[in-house]
């Protein structure tokens, strides 16, 4: 039976929106790697140069965490990622630095002492962001919806009998209202957000 090869070097990178910052110890938490600092955009290219299959790397979550991870995967032992709350929860201060940040996820990975957040896969994440988009176009258009029915409340006017409200065949109901110039701008704009969420 084959065992899992024992990472020799432990890599925290502090990851930020256009550089991000490396750091490395070995398994009694000695000085390895760094620091060193790079753009995100050469983040690949510097991985291949500086990192090996022997490396077990550490990020926190953030925007682009997901973009480092699969990047990473490929060329490392493992990527570890951990809920930057956790982190702060185990060292317990504020850590003032990029570099000193580095070397604390680095310490801390060697240490075992950072508990792995689950990163989905590509397919799942797609699913996720297909959902959140659609609660997005669902909340803009009940707010929409929400205004145009406050509109009609406070002018006392019903809509005609047998007719959806918000279809496109009555559009020209909603802009033949006489209502004043800013109330028929707010509300043209209204529709024309209910058009874009569907």
């Amino acid at each position: 039976m084959q065992t899992e090869p024992i990472p020799k070097r432990f890599i925290g990178l502090d990851i930020h929106k256009k550089y991000f910052v490396a750091a490395g110890v070995d398994s009694r938490l000695n000085p390895v790697l760094g620091p060193h600092e790079a753009p995100m955009r050469q983040i690949e290219k510097w991985a291949k140069k500086n990192l090996t299959p022997e490396d077990a790397v550490v990020v926190e979550m953030t925007t682009n965490t997901y973009t480092v991870y699969d990047a990473l995967k490929p060329l490392v032992h493992s990527v570890t990622v951990v809920h930057p709350p956790h982190v702060a929860l185990i060292v317990r201060a504020q850590v003032k630095t990029d570099k000193k940040a580095a070397f604390t996820l680095a310490q801390l990975h060697a240490a075992g002492l950072l508990p792995a957040v689950w990163i989905p896969p590509i397919e799942v994440r797609e699913l996720r962001a297909l959902v959140a988009h659609r609660r997005k176009m669902v909340k803009l258009s009940s707010i929409a919806k929400c205004r145009l029915h406050a509109l009609l409340h406070r002018h006392d006017i019903e809509a005609p009998e047998g007719f959806e409200l918000f279809t496109e065949d009555m559009q020209a109901w909603w802009k033949s209202m006489k209502v004043s110039p800013l109330e028929k701008q707010c509300m043209l704009s209204d529709m024309a957000t209910l058009e874009f969420a569907r």
